[in-house]
């Protein structure tokens, strides 16, 4: 098991993994079939991570939500240059962007459900975590 050695653990690592488990059957059955039907490349990865990074918010400032509108056009046109990079045509790099950000809700509810599992974990006191890495905001 994933928790059993855990220092973090203060309960049965069985029922942890039981908390988890629909959110993992959930990544399993949707968002890796995804990445694989397409072909996810790393650099698509590490698009869809800057996207999911430089996200707004209804809690930031005007400027910052200048900025992160800035860089998330920057991510996608240095995605279409690698798209051209690789010798797809305009309406492979579309096909291509469209289904990497189909990606986006699938990854978005599967953060939703670790979220909730993590505050059941904390409310129940199973881990002895101040603040969970995926209790962040999405």
């Amino acid at each position: 098991l994933f928790f059993k050695d855990s220092k973090q653990v203060t309960s049965e690592p069985e029922q942890i993994a039981r908390v988890f488990h629909n959110a993992i059957q959930y990544l399993i059955a949707n968002v890796v079939p995804h990445m694989r039907n397409i072909a996810m490349q790393e650099e698509e990865m590490v698009a869809l991570m800057g996207m999911f990074l430089w996200t707004d918010s209804i809690d930031i400032s005007e400027q910052s939500l200048s900025k992160a509108m800035q860089v998330r056009n920057e991510i996608i046109v240095d995605l279409h240059k690698y798209y051209r990079e690789i010798g797809l045509n305009e309406e492979g790099i579309s096909v291509r962007i469209a289904n990497l950000f189909l990606l986006v809700p699938k990854i978005e509810n599967v953060v939703k459900m670790m979220q909730e599992n993590a505050a059941i974990t904390k409310l129940f006191d199973m881990m002895n975590i101040s603040e969970p890495i995926c209790m962040g905001h999405v």
